[in-house]
């Protein structure tokens, strides 16, 4: 008997935006296909046994064919098997899920649409940036900077036109011609405009400007994809209404190392709550195993450099220590560590090589509160 596939949208970035329904289907997943612009610490509620694959999109490089995917959906399915889709955002807006969709369906598959929390709204929200607002803003228009022949470029001055707010995503790289475009269709040059790169996540960063000054100051500024541009008035409200950047632990990824599922998600949630971001991995009782699934998607979606620390919570055994450790070594999480236990301290005290140590912060709740 066939399996059943989830398209599941996972939010523009940072776990807890993930909807109570994409985590119960990603409880029970057999198999799970994931993008790039996903948080890892999903996976900590996926099941050790899951099996991961990779199937990530950046802009001219493609793990794997959008064709390929479809096909992947559909032999895991007809294997019987639990399979999620899970994607940045929500599947149905330019996350290609109405394609997966038709191929599931041609295919005789069953399915289900779990919508996420799209960036134009998720991401901004983060910055400030309302997309209506009384009095500045009543619609709004959500593009795409991708064209992929001449045959489909937008007309711009109708897009312009017809709503308050625009928002381009994915046109970082194309920025200039579309500014451009947008010049040429009549549109103000003093038009108010924001560049946010990875909304919602420790690389969160916002540059303000105008039409005709965004795209040099978002280069000086070190702005790199994934990235979205907003258009409108409501763009100018974000150095007001922004409050994520003043979040204690803003800009900081954090990995948590504990033995107790429960506390790592409580000290996940209370990093989140400060402005950071966090994954944990958990080392179950009596189980001195990573999850393949978990340290896997750590490996491919969060670079090493980009991560501020690493968070040890508790008394782990140093059968647990020695495995996280030369993992963490061989992967070049030359990193901050701070560390709450007198195992994990005796530890790192005799083994002062693995990683750099902050001395100065040997407990997590003092690094932390």
């Amino acid at each position: 008997m066939n399996g059943k596939v989830y398209l599941v949208g996972a939010g523009p970035g940072v776990s807890g935006l993930l909807t109570l329904r994409g985590k119960e289907v990603i409880e029970t997943a057999d198999i799970l296909f994931y993008d790039r612009l996903i948080s890892p610490r999903l996976f900590s509620y996926a099941s050790p046994q899951v099996e991961a694959v990779y199937v990530g999109k950046a802009n001219r490089k493609h793990t794997m064919p959008q064709e390929e995917i479809c096909r992947c959906l559909i032999c895991a399915a007809r294997e019987g098997k639990r399979v999620v889709r899970l994607k940045g955002g929500d599947p149905f807006v330019f996350g290609r899920g109405g394609e997966e969709a038709f191929a599931l369906r041609e295919a005789g598959i069953d399915y289900e649409i779990v919508p996420g929390v799209t960036s134009p709204v998720g991401a901004l929200a983060y910055a400030g940036i309302p997309l209506t607002h009384r009095g500045l803003a009543n619609s709004f228009t959500v593009v795409t900077g991708h064209q992929m022949s001449n045959d489909e470029l937008l007309d711009w001055q109708n897009v312009w036109n017809r709503s308050d707010t625009l928002v381009i995503l994915m046109g970082l790289e194309q920025w200039p011609e579309i500014s451009q475009r947008l010049l040429l269709a009549g549109v103000p040059v003093e038009t108010k405009a924001a560049i946010l790169q990875a909304g919602s996540t420790a690389l969160q960063k916002r540059v303000d400007g105008n039409l005709a000054n965004i795209g040099i100051r978002s280069q000086k500024a070190g702005i790199h994809s994934p990235a979205l541009v907003v258009l409108g008035e409501v763009a100018g409200l974000a150095p007001i209404l922004d409050w994520q950047s003043s979040q204690p632990l803003f800009g900081s990824r954090i990995l948590v190392v504990t033995r107790d599922r429960a506390l790592a998600d409580h000290w996940v949630r209370r990093i989140e709550s400060l402005g950071g971001e966090a994954m944990d991995i958990v080392f179950e009782e009596n189980r001195h195993v990573l999850r393949p699934a978990a340290l896997t998607a750590l490996q491919q979606l969060w670079q090493p450099e980009s991560i501020h620390a690493v968070w040890i919570e508790g008394d782990i055994p140093r059968k647990s220590l020695d495995l996280f450790f030369p993992a963490a070594w061989k992967n070049h999480l030359q990193t901050l560590v701070w560390w709450d236990g007198e195992k994990v301290a005796q530890y790192l005290e005799n083994n002062q090589d693995v990683l750099f140590i902050n001395r100065d912060a040997k407990s997590s709740r003092e690094a932390f509160a």
